[in-house]
């Protein structure tokens, strides 16, 4: 067979048949959406102003009553250097730590937080660890005898903080009682139950005394809550 008659039948061949094709297909990717574990977002606050209203953003009651289950961290605005957050009654009281928090203040010697004397300042619920420093913690007092500033069920860290001029009283003896009752105040400056951990930080003026002894009869009257040596020792 003459060479162009061949190569003219090989060309009507794969004209018609076609060439098969030596090339492998590629499998299709299959996209797939796998359920992550739970992921806290830290939550960062930044106190502004001495306002104690939980509605206001710029608050430390707002910051602390929105902490998120994960780590928290609060800090301070430099505008509020030589200055005191009072809390109020009206809002509340003390400031219950219920998440993971860092407290971080602008230092003993700038920013105080007060209790007005009618409240205690921070109280650390259980399994929470809690960090605060650079802060005055003043003028606190404890509504049930115990931590006059700060009541710790968790794990506290202090550090570089002054706990100053709290008190921790007992609660009254009921009328009945004989003159006794009276319950004994613990922790003029903190009350401990979890764990504590202090450094670089000072305690002073802090004072826990017994509640006042009830009327043992109808005409005799109960004694006076004990002093710094009748009631339980301040911390």
């Amino acid at each position: 067979m003459p060479s162009r008659s061949w190569i003219r039948m090989l060309l009507t061949r794969a004209s018609v048949g076609g060439i098969r094709s030596t090339e492998r297909r590629l499998p299709r990717a299959r996209l797939r959406v796998e359920a992550l574990e739970d992921r806290w977002v830290p939550a960062s606050f930044v106190v502004g102003t001495l306002s104690d209203d939980a509605s206001n953003p710029a608050s430390l009651r707002y910051a602390v009553a929105n902490l998120a289950p994960g780590p928290n961290d609060i800090t301070f605005a430099p505008t509020l250097a030589f200055q005191t957050l009072t809390l109020l009654p009206s809002q509340g009281g003390e400031l219950l730590l219920s998440h993971d928090v860092v407290i971080r203040g602008l230092g003993a010697d700038l920013l105080s937080i007060s209790g007005s004397e009618s409240s205690r300042i921070f109280n650390v619920a259980s399994g929470v660890t809690a960090s605060i420093s650079g802060l005055t913690i003043t003028a606190g007092s404890a509504p049930d005898g115990l931590g006059g500033a700060i009541r710790n069920a968790g794990d506290l860290t202090l550090t570089a903080v002054a706990i100053t001029n709290s008190t921790a009283r007992g609660l009254d003896g009921s009328l009945g009682e004989g003159g006794g009752g009276c319950g004994a105040g613990a922790g003029g400056g903190i009350f401990n139950s979890g764990t504590l951990r202090l450094m670089a930080s000072t305690l002073s003026g802090n004072l826990a005394i017994g509640g006042n002894g009830a009327r043992g009869g109808v005409s005799y009257d109960g004694g006076t809550g004990g002093g710094p040596a009748g009631g339980a020792g301040a911390v």
